[in-house]
C-alpha cells in the first residue's frame, strides 16, 4: 500500500545520501593523500638533480621544485584533515510525516 511505498521511498533516499557521504569522503581522501604524497615524491626527487642554474640552492639548501612542492603536501594534508574532521551524515534527520504523527 501507500505506507509500505513511502517506506522504500524513504530507504532509497537514506540509502543514496549514506553512498554519496560515502563516496564523496572516500574521494577526499583519495585526492588528498595523492596530492601530499605526490608533492613528496617531487621533494625527494628534487635531492637527487642539480637545481636549476639561473637559481641554484636557495633557503638552507632547498631547490625551487622542493619549495614548489611543499604547498601540495599541505593541501593534500588539508584536505584529509578537513574529510577526518567532517562529521558524520546523520540519518535520524528524515523522517515521514506519518512516523512522526503515529499514523498509517
Amino acid at each position: 500500500g501507500d505506507q509500505a511505498d513511502t517506506h522504500r521511498a524513504v530507504a532509497l533516499v537514506l540509502t543514496a545520501v549514506a553512498f554519496t557521504t560515502l563516496l564523496v569522503a572516500i574521494f577526499g581522501l583519495i585526492l588528498g593523500s595523492f596530492i601530499a604524497l605526490y608533492g613528496l615524491a617531487r621533494i625527494t626527487g628534487e635531492f637527487f638533480r642539480e637545481p636549476d642554474p639561473q637559481l641554484g640552492f636557495l633557503w638552507g639548501g632547498l631547490t625551487m621544485g622542493m619549495l614548489l612542492s611543499v604547498p601540495m603536501v599541505l593541501a593534500g594534508i588539508g584536505i584529509v584533515a578537513a574529510v577526518l574532521r567532517r562529521p558524520p551524515a546523520r540519518h535520524d534527520a528524515i523522517t515521514t510525516d506519518s512516523a512522526t504523527r503515529g499514523t498509517s
